[in-house]
C-alpha cells in the first residue's frame, strides 16, 4: 500500500498540543512511512514547528468565524 496521509486536529490551548505530543510519537511508531499533518492554531505554533515528521497547518479561527466563533 502507498503512503497514507494522517491528519490529527488539536485546536485548542498551548498545554492541550503539548499533551497530545506523545501521542503522536505513538502514532508515528506505526506509521512511519505515511505523512502525519497537524491542524492547530498559531498560538501552538511555537510548540510544535520544529516537531520531527509532523508537517503543520495552521488555522485562524477568529478569521473565519469571528471572536465568538462556535468553538
Amino acid at each position: 500500500m502507498g503512503t497514507q496521509k494522517i491528519l490529527i486536529i488539536k485546536m485548542t490551548a498551548i498545554g492541550d498540543v503539548v499533551i497530545s505530543l506523545p501521542h503522536i510519537e505513538i502514532i508515528r511508531s506505526y506509521h512511519k512511512n505515511d505523512r502525519i499533518w497537524l491542524l492547530t492554531s498559531p498560538m501552538s505554533q511555537n510548540v510544535v514547528e520544529n516537531y520531527p515528521h509532523l508537517h503543520i497547518i495552521l488555522f485562524e479561527r477568529n478569521r473565519y468565524f469571528g471572536q465568538n466563533g462556535f468553538w
